[in-house]
């Protein structure tokens, strides 16, 4: 059978989600466990997520013999893995569904704050001392939305088929003493959404402009260093 899970993690305990050898990550310890209780079977998730970066809805899927019970996997998974990983749901799915290839749109949140930094949230908001931030210019993040080339956007290195992504919803909002944008589209390239928050931080103390930012999305070079991974959240995959 075909199982689908969702899990959480805490992003700042692992090398990213994705398999490294000799390094802690996501799904090493998920196969690790699955492998030791005599399921030799290949774990696939929806998507990579970078060191430090946390999840709320990660997906997963691996094939497993039909004579186990859903209920006794999700136990020995909830039974081994560390806190820093939590087992959301655990089904059987349909045979030839794929989390990553099925999936029609990511959730990106990403959180940082201007307060004076906390002991017991560094690894998990992303904090800033800006100086001369224009925070109004965060509704700019709408420029993002639609079709775009976003190979400015993205990690050198991935070469990717196409650099070009749609994205549905773009919003920034204040949550308490946090700033939170977030980003949803069908998919994401290695490190765009960190690119993105990063062009939004510069576009706020005003290094760049509007202009800048439309120019970099018709292909035109615009030099970005990622924003720090700790304040990214995985939110949600959608099917």
């Amino acid at each position: 059978m075909r199982v689908k899970g969702e899990l959480a993690y805490d992003g700042s305990q692992f090398f990213g989600s994705q398999f490294q050898p000799n390094l802690r990550t996501v799904i090493g310890e998920l196969q690790t466990i699955l492998n030791s209780f005599g399921v030799d079977a290949k774990i696939y998730m929806s998507g990579r997520t970078d060191k430090g970066v946390h999840s709320f809805g990660q997906v997963f899927h691996f094939d497993a013999p039909d004579f186990w019970k859903i209920e006794k996997l999700l136990y020995i998974f909830q039974k081994h893995l560390p806190a820093s990983i939590k087992i959301l749901k655990l089904s059987e799915t349909y045979s030839n569904f794929h989390s990553r290839f099925d999936a029609k749109e990511r959730v990106y949140r990403y959180i940082f704050s201007t307060k004076n930094s906390s002991p017991f949230l560094t690894n998990y908001i992303t904090y800033k001392n800006f100086h001369n931030f224009d925070f109004a210019k965060l509704s700019q993040i709408v420029l993002f939305k639609g079709k775009h080339n976003f190979k400015s956007f993205s990690k050198n290195g991935s070469n990717p088929t196409s650099y070009f992504r749609t994205i549905s919803e773009t919003r920034a909002y204040k949550f308490r003493d946090f700033y939170v944008l977030k980003f949803k589209g069908n998919s994401f390239l290695r490190s765009q959404v960190r690119m993105m928050v990063s062009a939004l931080f510069e576009l706020g103390k005003g290094t760049i402009s509007e202009t800048d930012i439309l120019e970099a999305l018709k292909g035109d070079e615009l030099q970005l260093k990622p924003a720090p991974s700790n304040g990214l959240y995985l939110w949600k995959v959608i099917y």
